[in-house]
């Protein structure tokens, strides 16, 4: 040790600063307390684990049972009063089965769907290409029809069978002959659709916009469709003609979509207040 150096002194001019050693394990075990009071195993000691992909059926609703609320009270329903029965069933936990389901053909994948006026009726618009026209309270296949050609467009010799899927059906409001009347997106077309005779009544194309959604006024006037080349385009109901059209907005510094548009609504409070909705 350095004359007039105490041990431990960092100085080396017997100021005091000190420095002092500890062990770096405790020679005493801490007992549970010290740590909370915890008295089970060790973590992952004498325990096994068996992983599976699916629950038992007892599991199954034990799950579903535990994510349930109780029956609502009187303070609950009145509270509830306000909200749609699908909101209900969302807040409550309660789940609504299916009272009629009807299963496609093999690889046809229902797309959309749109149901008639007066509820007979529902359409389907199919991966397939073609529409599967159901009867609605007994999920009867009524008839298939084919949309896929323009009333004066003939078929061509070596065409080759590969269709566009059916992405969005919608029937005209009103009633009388124009109720059984159906817009349809196949492609970059755009058919209207006389649904009991399976007739195209009317076809046009947005090339090569891919048309996702078709919207209709509920004066049944104007509609509007909506696809993959951001624009939003809004038709004549009784000429066809294009009246207006939205598009290539940069979501900065102009309105518009700059990606796929996918959703169309037209507001039920204002005739000339359309939604759209995209990836953007």
């Amino acid at each position: 040790m350095a004359p007039g150096r105490r041990h431990g002194d960092l100085s080396g001019d017997g100021s005091g600063m000190r420095m002092e050693a500890f062990p770096l394990a405790a020679t005493e075990p801490l007992d549970d307390d010290a740590l909370g009071g915890y008295d089970g195993p060790e973590p992952d000691v004498g325990l096994t684990y068996n992983p599976r992909a699916v629950l038992s059926p007892s599991e199954r609703k034990a799950v579903v049972g535990a994510g349930h609320r109780t029956q609502p009270n009187v303070d609950d329903e009145k509270e509830l009063r306000p909200l749609t029965m699908v909101q209900k069933v969302a807040t409550m936990g309660r789940a609504l089965q299916p009272t009629r389901s009807r299963r496609h053909e093999a690889k046809a994948q229902g797309l959309c769907n749109s149901l008639h006026a007066s509820g007979s009726t529902l359409v389907v618009g199919c991966s397939t290409g073609k529409l599967q026209v159901v009867n609605a309270s007994t999920m009867r296949l009524m008839d298939t029809l084919d949309v896929s050609r323009a009333p004066d467009e003939k078929p061509r010799e070596f065409e080759v069978a590969v269709k566009a899927a059916v992405t969005c059906v919608r029937y005209l409001p009103g009633t009388g002959s124009a109720a059984n009347v159906l817009l349809t997106a196949q492609g970059s077309r755009v058919s209207h659709v006389h649904v009991p005779t399976g007739k195209v009544l009317s076809s046009m194309t947005e090339d090569p916009n891919k048309v996702y959604n078709i919207a209709v006024r509920s004066d049944a006037t104007a509609f509007a469709t909506a696809g993959s080349d951001h624009c939003v385009r809004l038709y004549d109901e009784q000429t066809g003609q294009l009246t207006a059209s939205m598009d290539h907005g940069d979501n900065v510094n102009s309105a518009g979509h700059s990606m796929d548009v996918f959703g169309l609504a037209w507001s039920a409070d204002d005739a000339n207040l359309l939604v759209s909705a995209g990836w953007d």
